[in-house]
């Protein structure tokens, strides 16, 4: 008993130590003289990078810990909306909503430019006036993001695939599937916009039976075994339709597709044959639609499906 009243002193008497200690906070001014914009900051935000964010009345500043950079109101595209700022969130893109006293605008952090919120209502109206308070909702989000295609790829030929849980971190992505871990890099930036890069005319079109389309690449693709880019050669006219492949190891082969229907004068393509198999697997359809702007250009791979289209950058074979 005698040394558990010693041990319950020693213990109180350390913590009422601990307790009485002063901590001394050491606290540094920033302010105009520091390269502040304005001495008046309305709002403080910090990013998932660790810039500190700074909204005053008179600019944005974002602080590394060392010196601001500021953004002031301009009238070129990119620029900030306006330079009194009230409210700073950022989005689970990592953008920037920068409420300022007429409206809205967001900020890309990898582009360094600004964007303005102009979304309108069904009656026309848009917001124009002060936001004093922006409020992302983090449980109903559309995300979006940009990684390699060989995890996804891996990914996909999970066996038993049933469910992948999804984390973004700091610059990667984790896929959890059952009890393994994918993890890939984020690529910065925002992926190209179909719309922007698919051609806007295709004067030529092959509408093929998937399966025959697939086994047909799978049979010219045996000449290309060992070729780090396995490539082919599509011909196409009135008297049909031929795929063709080489190597200097195993010689040619070509195939002709019978349940196929061309539209447009004779006309041909080189391209990898991984992409086009991938593309066509991907569509998962019984027929898919290859829709050519012209020879060395941009070709799409589609199955009516506005919302799944593949986009094929062709290579030059000769076969």
């Amino acid at each position: 008993m005698k040394y558990l009243c010693f041990f319950l002193f020693f213990l109180f008497a350390n913590i009422e130590n601990i307790v009485s200690q002063n901590v001394n906070y050491r606290f540094k001014h920033y302010n105009i003289h520091s390269n502040l914009s304005q001495n008046t900051v309305m709002a403080i935000c910090q990013d998932s990078k660790g810039f500190i964010w700074l909204g005053t009345k008179n600019g944005l500043n974002r602080f590394d810990g060392h010196d601001f950079k500021i953004y002031l109101r301009g009238e070129n595209e990119g620029n900030l909306r306006n330079s009194m700022i009230c409210n700073i969130v950022e989005d689970y893109q990592k953008n920037l909503w920068i409420g300022t006293d007429q409206g809205i605008s967001i900020y890309n952090p990898f582009t360094d430019k600004f964007s303005d919120f102009d979304l309108k209502t069904a009656q026309g109206k848009c917001i124009e006036n002060a936001v004093n308070k922006i409020v992302i909702d983090h449980k109903n989000t559309e995300m979006s993001f940009t990684v390699p295609v060989k995890v996804l790829s891996m990914i996909a030929k999970t066996e038993n695939l049933k469910e992948v849980k999804l984390e973004l971190g700091d610059g990667k992505a984790l896929f959890s599937v059952g009890d393994t871990i994918y993890q890939s890099r984020l690529y910065n930036g925002e992926f190209p916009s179909a719309e922007k890069i698919k051609p806007a005319i295709t004067p030529f079109s092959l509408t093929v039976d998937s399966n025959e389309f697939i086994s047909a690449l799978d049979r010219v693709t045996l000449v290309t075994m060992g070729d780090a880019t396995p490539l082919a050669k599509l011909t196409c006219s009135a008297d049909g339709v031929e795929i063709a492949a080489s190597s200097q190891s195993y010689g040619a082969a070509k195939e002709h597709l019978k349940n196929a229907s061309f539209n447009g004068d004779i006309f041909q393509i080189g391209f990898n044959i991984r992409f086009v198999t991938d593309a066509v697997h991907a569509l998962n359809s019984k027929e898919v639609t290859l829709a050519f702007a012209g020879e060395g250009r941009l070709f799409m791979v589609q199955n009516g499906d506005d919302s799944n289209l593949q986009i094929i950058t062709p290579i030059r074979a000769s076969v």
